[in-house]
């Protein structure tokens, strides 16, 4: 079955954004181009697809888990289509909200967010306050952050590719047809990101950052969740405040390594 699933990720991949292209799902990346967000619904049924081929006591991989991954990729959906491009940053939504006395759909991405992290929080029965207050930190914080990184192609690709390194260093053995499959996911966002034909929008990237979340909770040990977690707030306050494209910008090896990958015209 592996094989097949394997077979089809491409074209699971071509048809979504041929399918989004259609509706007119799209919308203006930072070089202007319309491109449609489809890689968010490519990565929801790849991971549908493990959840289905996988029969093992991971709660990252039960039907408990894609239900809250699907309510995250909706709400991160409603942002690309309905969402506006100010204000930014939770910050940023917070201080309209009070100001307009109107809520942005950036509101309601952080409510929803919030009831799905509840939901999936009591599932893994946490044991403490302090439990809860660390699952319920990565599980908030790391769509954040996946969501802000997304402002350029193939960040949130970066990221994942290492956090999939640091799970093969707390244990995580997959077989080798699960990381053929892992591998053609990563290989297919590759080509597409990187050829900006296709982007992850913020329904991508908060679904991205929520599977980070189930595996960072599943796999990595208490205190490597501390260390993920207190990086993630660090990362969060700054985004809050300065600009990352900026920063990058202005060091040069941070700059090759961000280019690294993407395509120098669209094709």
């Amino acid at each position: 079955m592996m094989y097949f699933y394997i077979f089809i990720l491409p074209v699971i991949a071509l048809l979504s954004m041929y399918g989004f292209m259609s509706v007119n799902w799209t919308v203006n990346n930072y070089e202007g181009h319309q491109v449609p967000y489809s890689l968010g619904i490519f990565i929801l049924i790849a991971y549908a697809l493990m959840v289905d081929y996988f029969y093992i006591d991971y709660l990252a991989l039960s039907h408990y888990a894609l239900i809250y991954l699907v309510l995250i990729w909706f709400i991160g959906f409603i942002d690309d289509k309905f969402g506006q491009t100010t204000p930014k940053g939770i910050k940023g939504h917070l201080s309209y909200l009070i100001k307009k006395r109107r809520p942005t759909t950036g509101i309601f991405k952080i409510i929803g967010t919030l009831v799905g992290s509840l939901f999936i929080l009591l599932l893994f029965e946490p044991e403490s306050v302090y439990v809860v207050l660390r699952y319920l930190g990565l599980l908030l914080l790391f769509p954040h952050m996946m969501n802000a990184l997304d402002t350029r192609p193939l960040r949130v690709w970066k990221s994942s590719l290492f956090f999939f390194i640091i799970l093969l260093f707390s244990g995580f053995v997959p077989s080798f047809l699960v990381v053929i499959y892992i591998v053609t996911i990563f290989y297919l966002l590759l080509v597409m990101e990187g050829h900006r034909i296709a982007m992850l929008g913020d329904n991508g990237a908060t679904v991205i950052g929520s599977i980070l979340a189930l595996w960072t909770i599943t796999i990595v040990p208490e205190l490597g969740q501390w260390l993920i977690l207190a990086f993630l707030v660090m990362m969060s306050g700054m985004v809050e405040r300065i600009s990352l494209t900026a920063v990058i910008a202005r060091k040069p090896f941070l700059n090759w390594f961000d280019q690294l990958g993407v395509t120098t015209k669209k094709t």
